[in-house]
């Protein structure tokens, strides 16, 4: 569970947290506050996984190609969930 920003308890689930972007908020369980990720941080956070699926477009193997997109997709659910911080929503 990820600490909420308004009471501090561990409120928001790591479900809730992976799919969580600039425009989606996290209600808190305990006290209702919301929170959410900011652009910077979340674009930040994404660009390791497009870059390797954009490269994967160059190149010529298909195995390859298969793998920079599997690693790149795995890189935009895992960087985005640890490296993320919640902030206070209004």
């Amino acid at each position: 569970m990820f600490r909420c920003p308004h009471c501090d308890k561990p409120e928001i689930s790591p479900l809730r947290k992976v799919i969580l972007s600039p425009g989606l908020i996290a209600n808190c369980g305990s006290c209702g506050g919301a929170s959410g990720i900011r652009y910077r941080s979340w674009i930040i956070a994404m660009l390791p996984g497009l870059v390797l699926m954009i490269a994967a477009y160059f190149v010529d193997s298909k195995t390859a190609e298969w793998s920079l997109n599997i690693i790149g997709v795995m890189l935009m659910i895992i960087l985005p969930f640890f490296f993320t911080p919640l902030h206070i929503e209004e």
